[in-house]
This record gives structure tokens, C-alpha cells and sequence, in this order.
């Protein structure tokens, strides 16, 4: 489809005030202590009604419930959700996904702090190409308490969905029709 500017500039106007209605949406639940996803207390963990707050591990929850509900999420709608999170407690201060202090074999590597907690996600050209008998494109993620391992990269190798890999393109400037940006969850430049 080939639209005109016109056209675009109204879809992305559109796009971004919706943006802005659920991030402010998701600010006024969270200081209530609520999940703007499931409405349920971001400290408690239901293990019929899985999600995005689980990654902010809630009392009774088991890395096994946790991995099974990785396996099933998007890596970049996880990092977005933990970037909005990271960013009620301290603005752009507790993400880092700069380039420069990252490997060069990884095509995405980010650390997102909260309180207690440390998630790094990675991606290295090996994973996105597949490995051994995890010939899929896949990520890896470590979880932090305290600074003691709650996940550890090698517990898992979450496959990258359909909408990942579209994003991660995006991400990486292969899409020349799209300039990615993280909106509200965005990384501070230098």
C-alpha cells in the first residue's frame, strides 16, 4: 500500500495518541499498585491469569511459572512493558541498551533495572541464526533479585516471534519505511 504523506502523518498522529492514552493508563494503574494488563495487584501472582506483571516477581511465584510464561510472550512487548516499568522509578536512568557496551556479536543486548530487580535480555547473531538443537531465532534472558540469579541466560532459549523478528529488523535499520523508537520506554542518548 502507498500512502501520502498526508496520509501517513495522520496514521502516525493516530498511533501516538493512542500510545499516549495507554502509557498514561498504564502510570495511573501502576501507582495504584494494579496491572493495567489484567487489573489484578502488580504484588500478587495468580497462576490461571499469567501475565506481563509476573516479570516483576510477585510473592509465590516459581521460575518454572515464569518460564512457561516466557515461552509464550514477545520479547520486544516484554522489554517494552519493563521499560515503562523501570521508568516510574527513575526517568531513562535505569535502562541501558547502549550500543557501544554491548558485544559486537549481539545484534541486541538491553539491562533494564527496578528496585531490586535486574532483567537483561541479548541476542547475539548465533541466536538469531539458530544453534545447535535451538535452530530457531531466539533470545536469552537473566533475572536478578537482589543481584542473585532468578533466571539465567542458559534456562532458556525463547524463540523470537513473527513480530519480534519484524521489530528487531526495524530496530536494527532494515526497514527504511520505519524509524523505531521505544516511545515512553525510551533509552536515554548520549
Amino acid at each position: 500500500m502507498n500512502f501520502s504523506q498526508e496520509e501517513r502523518d495522520k496514521i502516525n498522529k493516530k498511533e501516538l495518541e493512542r500510545s499516549e492514552k495507554e502509557y498514561n493508563s498504564f502510570v495511573s494503574a501502576f501507582k495504584q499498585g494494579e496491572c493495567f494488563y489484567c487489573s489484578e495487584k502488580i504484588d500478587t501472582f495468580n497462576k490461571e491469569k499469567p501475565c506481563f506483571h509476573w516479570l516483576l516477581i510477585p510473592k509465590g511465584i516459581k521460575k518454572n511459572d515464569l518460564n512457561s510464561f516466557l515461552k509464550n510472550s514477545e520479547c520486544f512487548r516484554l522489554m517494552a512493558y519493563l521499560r515503562w516499568v523501570a521508568n516510574q522509578e527513575k526517568l531513562f536512568n535505569n535502562i541501558n541498551d547502549l550500543k557501544i557496551e554491548s558485544q559486537d556479536s549481539r545484534l541486541f543486548e538491553v539491562t533494564i533495572n527496578f528496585q531490586n530487580k535486574e532483567w537483561t535480555f541479548c541476542c547475539a547473531k548465533s541466536d538469531f541464526e539458530g544453534h545447535g538443537r535451538f535452530n530457531f531465532p531466539h533470545y536469552h534472558l537473566c533475572i536478578k533479585i537482589d543481584g542473585n540469579r532468578f533466571v539465567n541466560f542458559h534456562d532458556n532459549h525463547l524463540r523470537l516471534s513473527d513480530q519480534d523478528l519484524f521489530e528487531l529488523n526495524c530496530h536494527l535499520g532494515k526497514n527504511e519505511k520505519i524509524k523505531y523508537r521505544w516511545g515512553r520506554g525510551r533509552e536515554c542518548k548520549i
